[in-house]
This record gives C-alpha cells, sequence and structure tokens, in this order.
C-alpha cells in the first residue's frame, strides 16, 4: 500500500508516508484507520514525512 501511518512520540504524532499513485482502495484503508486512531487519541498531529527528505516546496 503506498500509505504508511506511523505513531511517533507516544502516539501524539501520527507520521503519514505516501508514496506512488493512490486509488480509491488505498483511501479506503486510510481513512477508517486515521479515523480509529483520532477516536483513540482524541486529538492528533499529523507529519507529512515527504517534506523532510528534499522535496522543495515554492519558497525553496
Amino acid at each position: 500500500m503506498p500509505i504508511q501511518l506511523n505513531e511517533e512520540n507516544s502516539g501524539k504524532v501520527l507520521a503519514i508516508h505516501v508514496s506512488g499513485k493512490l486509488v480509491k482502495a488505498d483511501y479506503g484503508h486510510f481513512v477508517p484507520e486515521f479515523e480509529r486512531r483520532v477516536r483513540q487519541h482524541g486529538k492528533l498531529r499529523v507529519l507529512d514525512k515527504k517534506w523532510q527528505h528534499g522535496t522543495t516546496g515554492k519558497n525553496a
């Protein structure tokens, strides 16, 4: 699956790594899992790991 979810900092941060092309089935797995973790922890900080590994934004 091109979406990987990893809890960090004792579950306070949800790191999301996306690779490749996403299809509807990917969202069918991701959304319920994301919602489960929000219910479990109440509030999550979401970290898009892509921006940490060399991807440049428009201000770079």
